[in-house]
């Protein structure tokens, strides 16, 4: 158990796969309770696994694009584990998109999920933490948020939505002890890239993961970020050594 962590129950959105799932292995391995939530029902899963591994875990159906979803969810889990002292907006929704082809309707998905249901969320879980006297919140931003991605233009402005409403948060938040900060990945081989990618123009006869080593070939550092890299950036904001960062964004992004 890592002493050093702060508080007792962190809760994770988007916790079922890659960065996310990475993040509730991490925070429960530190000792943490964890809530996850996910949209699909994969999310239990992830929940017994946990449990199987010793931590304190469960598991809730939420789609981040929907208001009531997300507030049943973090009023849930408080009334579960008695208390929230972390909370890892993770969940996120990318769609390719240049700027002439891109899909309002698109558009407006990605800015649901990546923007307004990590504002609601917070505002769900801040009360509870302004409550208990502090806390620690973590969004889980891209490294597009400062470098717009060509192909990625919608995606890349929410991302940089969700670090300019990271920082916004920290000020507003920073009179009752909550800590706001943003992680950064850049390039984590996921899944996502076959969702996100598939039937644009950015595929033509690629495969998604020839797509994935042709941008990793053109960075700085030629390997992808690890689901675990990102975890640990997260640990460390959510540890009493974080105590006195907020409003950042760390860029864990291999030189990007």
């Amino acid at each position: 158990m890592d002493n050093d962590r702060f508080g007792d129950v962190a809760l994770i959105t988007g916790a079922t796969r890659g960065i996310g799932y990475g993040i509730a292995r991490a925070l429960a391995e530190a000792g943490y309770a964890v809530g996850l939530c996910a949209r699909s029902d994969d999310v239990e899963t992830v929940a017994q696994e946990l449990r199987e591994r010793g931590s304190n875990a469960h598991g809730w159906r939420a789609d981040m694009s929907d208001v009531a979803d997300v507030r049943r969810f973090v009023d849930r889990a408080a009334e579960r584990f008695g208390r929230i002292d972390v909370l890892v907006n993770n969940a996120g929704l990318n769609r390719a998109s240049a700027v002439m082809d891109a899909d309002p309707d698109e558009i407006d998905a990605m800015f649901e999920t990546n923007v307004r249901g990590v504002l609601v969320a917070m505002q769900a879980a801040g009360r509870h933490m302004i409550a208990q006297g502090g806390g620690r919140i973590v969004n889980i931003a891209s490294w597009v948020a400062r470098s717009p991605a060509p192909g990625f233009v919608a995606y890349s402005a929410s991302k940089a939505a969700l670090v300019s409403l990271t920082r916004g948060a920290a000020l507003e938040l920073a009179d009752s002890e909550i800590t706001v900060n943003a992680v950064s990945p850049g390039n984590v081989w996921t899944e996502i890239w076959d969702e996100s990618t598939a039937g644009t123009p950015l595929r033509s006869a690629r495969t998604a993961r020839e797509l994935f080593d042709t941008t990793i070939a053109a960075q700085p550092i030629k390997r992808g970020v690890t689901p675990e890299e990102v975890a640990r950036a997260v640990l460390f904001l959510c540890s009493r050594h974080a105590a006195s960062i907020t409003g950042e964004n760390v860029v864990v992004a291999s030189g990007l």
